[in-house]
């Protein structure tokens, strides 16, 4: 019955997280059309100009949170291998059931990260934070591998796609690896997934690229 409530609760908090993150975007976007509506005709393809580079604007904010929160990473864990992240919604639940935090975490997913491993621990670093969101010692990492996770939605429900999935003593961490910025906001490449499980395998962590879950819907195949 514990269990139930939480989920319950977990459930509600990630549609809150959505809801919040929705009307956020939606400002941002009203108030940069505003902004250039003065600079940019008032035409159809004045219109479309306006909107591409919101789109544009999003994109590299995104992409700057991302390269700023590997760097973190890296500054505080200089000789750790850092792999560049994007949250999941799995990922969201994985915190919350251990009593961590994901604050300024999306519900779905999508939020930039930065997986540190080193010969000590394994860490998940978030925003310009001076202190690991996770921590985990190496003697409870168990192994790697490609498994289904959620990421996004999709005609208004989780969308499900390949991810990293790291076996730790808490359950099982899940990220979409994102080497490159903009091309993983819409989720996990082959590549990328290959790369991460060869980088974790470098680091001693038993890792398999066999996906144990069966075929993923919603995986993009292009690289």
């Amino acid at each position: 019955m514990k269990e139930k409530l939480l989920t319950m609760a977990i459930s509600e908090e990630r549609k809150s997280r959505r809801s919040s993150q929705n009307v956020g975007l939606i400002v941002v976007m009203v108030l940069l059309l505003t902004v250039m509506r003065g600079f940019l005709p008032k035409t159809l393809g004045g219109y479309a100009t306006m909107v591409g580079l919101v789109f544009v604007f999003i994109l590299s904010f995104v992409v700057l949170r991302s390269v700023l929160v590997k760097r973190g990473a890296a500054r505080h864990r200089p000789a750790a291998l850092v792999i560049p992240a994007y949250t999941t919604g799995d990922l969201v639940d994985f915190v919350a059931k251990a009593g961590l935090s994901s604050h300024k975490w999306g519900g779905d997913g999508g939020t930039p990260i930065a997986v540190s491993v080193s010969d000590e621990c394994v860490e998940l670093w978030s925003g310009s934070e001076d202190e690991p969101r996770i921590s985990l010692p190496r003697a409870e990492i168990g192994s790697a591998a490609v498994v289904s996770g959620e990421f996004g939605r999709k005609f208004g429900q989780p969308r499900t796609m390949r991810v990293i999935g790291l076996r730790t003593s808490i359950g099982i961490l899940k990220f979409v690896p994102a080497y490159r910025s903009i091309r993983n906001t819409f989720g996990s490449t082959p590549t990328g997934l290959d790369r991460a499980i060869s980088e974790l395998g470098s680091m001693g962590i038993g890792a398999s690229t066999r996906d144990n879950r069966g075929p993923a819907t919603g995986t993009t195949p292009g690289r």
